[in-house]
């Protein structure tokens, strides 16, 4: 039994939302570095501030999980409504 949760805890990890207190399982990095695409869907004005910080790698972006999503194939996806984008000026048209 030891060695089968040991296994699962490179495959999952049960983390506390900073903010909520939510409790979350999620993939580790390990996992997700190693897929073969990776996408973000990110939708709300309230995440705006965020994204903005992770994508122009801002002062302490590295402080955010996903700013350490680096998959081994390169392909990693955004996918943002126009409220989560609105502060990304090197992408608007």
């Amino acid at each position: 039994m030891k060695l089968i949760f040991g296994f699962l805890q490179i495959i999952v990890r049960l983390a506390i939302h900073p903010e909520s207190g939510q409790r979350r399982v999620s993939l580790t990095g390990r996992i997700i570095n190693n897929a073969k695409t990776v996408a973000f869907l990110v939708t709300g004005e309230s995440k705006a501030e965020k994204v903005k910080i992770i994508v122009d790698r801002e002062e302490g972006y590295l402080d955010y999980p996903a700013s350490h999503v680096a998959p081994k194939t390169k392909d990693l996806v955004w996918f943002l409504d126009a409220a989560a984008a609105k502060l990304l000026t090197s992408f608007q048209s």
